[in-house]
């Protein structure tokens, strides 16, 4: 049988470099965070002609700016993204580990449809997850966490408000924008932190995959600060996992995770245009049958990649 590529998933775990990729990546991560709003910030002031009073407001009323501010937040977000999910992994490769970007994909892309198989996965698990979404969303917590709950829902109202404005899209240039910075830095951004960097740094420190797995699906799905979208967001972050370590090549969980943020974006936009009725903010509830369609579906073609695409790796050297 053909040996993988040697991985950094399968190299002998030591503690003090595990730790010192965690600091570092952690402190990559808030170095990018804070200077991509500093810069997005600069950006818009000039867009605004220095006038920091509207740039305030655009922060605390986007709305009131129109199309124009739709312009700016999205400028804002993807440089936010870009620094804070694309260029901490991107760093740490090459310059602490001195490697190429490629290193995260020890294994090539086998066939084509490697590829076809990621897009569809998200499709055919749609009607299930779309119920771990109305369950998350009508979770009731005890009284004793009233104060949570009533921030929770706070927090969820806020985001769901930027989120139907953002993607409001005036014409189709804005769309495209849109679709760039909602579905594909997203996609390549969060999928080269977590699962082509933390899930690997944590299967070197737990020994097992299926922990790095679970584990970085928590902390992905936590750092989105939504708790009535945490279930659902773990669970997605817990199947790229699977598929990054089942294919060995992180552009799949890339393109799996671009399939379901653009499908949103896609229908959003044709909801609004007058192109079709579905609004993807509010699906129907599937019925059973299309519930065990979706289970069967999904089971299928997971069984499918796995039993075709997995290379177990080689264990590490004594």
């Amino acid at each position: 049988m053909e040996q993988p590529l040697p991985s950094p998933a399968t190299r002998p775990p030591r503690p003090r470099l595990l730790l010192a990729d965690a600091l570092v990546l952690g402190g990559l991560v808030l170095l990018g965070l804070f200077a991509s709003q500093l810069a997005g910030a600069g950006l818009i002031l000039w867009g605004l002609d220095g006038d920091l009073e509207s740039l305030n407001r655009l922060l605390a009323d986007p709305e009131s700016f129109g199309s124009r501010g739709r312009y700016f937040l999205l400028t804002l977000q993807g440089l936010a993204t870009v620094g804070t999910f694309v260029l901490p992994p991107v760093l740490l490769v090459w310059r602490f580990r001195h490697q190429s970007l490629w290193s995260l994909s020890p294994r090539l892309i086998k066939d084509n449809m490697q590829l076809l198989w990621a897009v569809l996965l998200v499709p055919a698990l749609a009607p299930l997850l779309e119920l771990t979404i109305t369950w998350n969303k009508n979770l009731s917590l005890p009284a004793s966490l009233e104060a949570f709950e009533l921030w929770a829902q706070a927090k969820e109202d806020q985001l769901a408000r930027l989120t139907e404005y953002l993607i409001a899209f005036d014409g189709f240039g804005q769309f495209l924008l849109g679709l760039f910075v909602i579905a594909v830095l997203p996609a390549l951004g969060e999928e080269l932190l977590f699962r082509g960097t933390l899930q690997p740094m944590l299967q070197r420190a737990t020994g097992s995959p299926h922990r790095a797995i679970w584990l970085t699906a928590i902390v992905f799905s936590a750092i989105h600060v939504q708790f009535y979208g945490f279930v659902p967001r773990m669970l997605l972050g817990a199947l790229f996992g699977y598929l990054y370590y089942w294919s060995g090549n992180i552009s799949i969980p890339i393109l799996a995770h671009f399939t379901n943020n653009g499908i949103t974006v896609v229908l959003s936009y044709l909801q609004r245009s007058g192109q079709t009725s579905l609004d993807p903010d509010n699906l129907p509830a599937a019925p059973l049958p299309v519930l065990l369609a979706s289970v069967v579906a999904g089971a299928a073609v997971l069984y499918r990649f796995r039993a075709r695409y997995f290379v177990p790796t080689m264990p590490p050297a004594p």
